[in-house]
């Protein structure tokens, strides 16, 4: 593996799930009894790797280091930060470690908890000597879940991705979002020319797990116009790989006073084949062979391609937690696929914390360190963070329950989101409710009199029990609004 670096992205500031990362970074949000971070950088660690570089944002840094200090994690993590105030895109984070970056290399985004086989992945890469592997995950019936996403009630919106893929080769050929056409997806002639037949996937899961080439980054560092990697990267990688520039130049062309520079342009852009072309030697080997890089396929007009992209499909268990749903939904499976990520025993109930009910169901739960359950509650199917009490005469179910929540006596709280620093008062009642950190859920009595109109004496009585909530989403209004 030490020809491949890492390159973990976790400096997203989960603008579509403000609920939760008001006051958290998204990459520490949790998942079981670990970070959100912590997935990736175990999956990386189990296929042998030593280092990786992990991108947070400045402000995140010293609590994503204690965080990582509280794992098992062996791997060696560099820590490298980006500015805050700077609305970055995960290329731009890219362009910012070209410095570090001296080998081919693996991007993988902190939200990604997934199975797959990283050696399978790069194998496929080497085998077809690719520019840039992206890697999509199928439909698993096994994970799909019926439960109801904690909060206001709302269809979540499913962003579907048009990814067009050769059949027969595995040529990643074209990528968009499906929001961008309304009925009709066209479609170039050379594409169809070149590769006959074109697969358009609208269920593949973008794993955001990619397999680059040392030149794409150093691309970047010459267009600084392209901002992300899945939105504009690969598409501009794309619409290159089918050019007719895009092939080997013969050894007279070769020339080490070749600069990737376009002296007819002012602003001197680059150009991107004379990055993408083979070593010398290289070259020279495929020359003097019966090199094919396509076996069984005889189209000339696909051959000795200097930019090619594949498609690495795969059925393994997969989740990006970039949405409300499905961080939900990561943590109800994590305990199911533990061993297969983490390969080694989950521990369910931390020897830190005390558990004093007799209704406390083992199987079902998770319970964090310095968590204290009383007597006469009724536990089931809940995963509890660090430092929360629950009082007595409460009952509890289906729920997610992050660091130092106060659950007072005589609450029923079920199928709920309760983030930290949270205190719920006596005789409280949620139902799919989703509370923000450090708010207060009051059980007092709203009482509102109303009289005295144009002489006359009406009087209006209201009354609401301040304790009882369901599809609410419970925070204080500031901490939802992102500037």
């Amino acid at each position: 593996m030490l020809e491949f670096q890492v390159i973990v992205l976790a400096a997203g500031k989960g603008s579509r799930i403000t609920e939760l990362t008001a006051r958290k970074p998204k990459c520490l949000l949790p998942i079981g009894n670990q970070p959100m971070v912590y997935y990736p950088l175990k999956i990386i660690e189990k296929y042998g790797f030593k280092e990786v570089f992990l991108v947070v944002l400045e402000t995140a840094k010293s609590e994503v280091e204690f965080a990582l200090e509280k794992t098992d994690l062996a791997i060696n993590v560099n820590v490298v930060t980006i500015p805050y105030d700077c609305d970055w895109g995960t290329a731009d984070s890219l362009r910012h470690l070209a410095s570090y970056i001296i080998s081919d290399f693996i991007v993988v985004s902190s939200d990604l908890l997934t199975t797959i086989n990283v050696k399978s992945i790069l194998n496929f890469h080497r085998k077809n000597e690719s520019s840039l592997t992206a890697v999509y995950l199928q439909p698993n019936t096994d994970v799909e879940l019926n439960f109801v996403t904690p909060g206001t009630k709302s269809k979540t919106k499913i962003e579907k991705d048009l990814v067009g893929i050769d059949p027969v080769t595995k040529r990643l050929v074209f990528l968009a979002s499906a929001s961008d056409y309304e009925e009709v997806l066209p479609i170039k002639e050379k594409l169809l020319r070149k590769h006959g037949n074109v697969r358009i996937y609208t269920n593949l899961l973008d794993a955001h797990f990619f397999v680059m080439k040392k030149w794409l980054i150093k691309y970047l560092t010459f267009d600084k116009n392209l901002t992300t990697v899945k939105g504009e990267l690969i598409p501009y990688v794309l619409k290159k790989q089918m050019s007719r520039d895009n092939k080997l130049p013969s050894l007279i062309d070769i020339s080490p006073e070749i600069s990737p520079m376009n002296h007819q342009n002012e602003k001197k852009t680059v150009d991107i084949f004379l990055l993408a072309k083979d070593l010398d030697y290289d070259i020279l080997a495929k020359t003097l062979s019966s090199y094919n890089d396509h076996t069984g396929d005889l189209n000339p007009v696909y051959l000795n391609d200097n930019i090619k992209c594949y498609s690495y499909i795969t059925k393994e268990f997969g989740i990006r937690t970039n949405t409300l749903h499905d961080f939900y939904k990561a943590n109800k499976t994590v305990a199911n696929y533990w061993n297969k990520i983490v390969e080694q025993e989950l521990i369910k109930i931390s020897p830190e914390s005390v558990i004093e009910s007799t209704q406390f169901d083992k199987e079902t739960c998770i319970v964090g360190s310095m968590t204290k359950i009383a007597a006469k509650t009724s536990i089931k199917s809940t995963i509890f963070g660090t430092g929360c009490v629950i009082e007595q005469k409460t009952r509890i179910s289906d729920c997610l329950i992050m660091n130092n929540v106060v659950v007072k006596e005589g609450c029923v709280i079920s199928n709920c989101i309760i983030c930290d620093d949270v205190i719920i008062e006596n005789n409280c009642t949620l139902t799919s409710c989703l509370v923000g950190s450090q708010y207060t859920v009051s059980s007092k009595i709203d009482i509102f009199l109303n009289s005295v109109n144009n002489f006359k004496i009406n009087f209006f009585f209201y009354c609401r029990f301040l304790g009882s909530h369901k599809n609410e989403i419970l925070a204080e209004i500031e901490s939802l609004m992102e500037i």
